[in-house]
């Protein structure tokens, strides 16, 4: 049995491949969803990192497995299917920046499922700015 590189460049890839296929709309979130999981299960492990994010199965809804796509970068758009921040949705406030103008926001992507953390607009003024 051959050693595999964990997980292989081909394998990382393909599920990159996958989820632009799921957010151009040429594949169902079931199909992604069961092809991802298969690929997960094949190194028996919980999590699998794929470029600047991550896939991991949540949990099974019957036989359907509920993949998770998150990426814990900050970034301007959606560092799996590339959608810009008009494309996502405010999921929830990870840090709140008192003394700046932004704070850290998870946002899901609307297009592919990920969800990922972008600076966003607070409507406070930055406290160094007048000086």
């Amino acid at each position: 049995m051959p050693v595999l590189q964990f997980p292989t460049l081909e394998d990382r890839t393909h599920i990159h491949n996958l989820i632009s296929y799921y957010a151009h709309g040429k594949c169902s979130r079931n199909d992604l969803m069961h092809w991802i999981a298969h690929i997960i299960k094949k190194y028996n492990v919980e999590r699998l990192q794929i470029f600047s994010y991550s896939v991991r199965i949540l949990s099974y809804h019957g036989d359907l497995p509920i993949i998770s796509i998150e990426s814990s970068q900050i970034t301007s758009s959606c560092p799996t299917c590339y959608a810009e921040t008009s494309a996502a949705r405010y999921l929830r406030t990870e840090k709140e920046n008192l003394s700046q103008d932004h704070d850290l926001v998870s946002v899901t992507c609307l297009e592919c499922g990920c969800v990922y953390i972008v600076k966003s607009p607070n409507g406070r003024k930055n406290s160094n700015a007048g000086r």
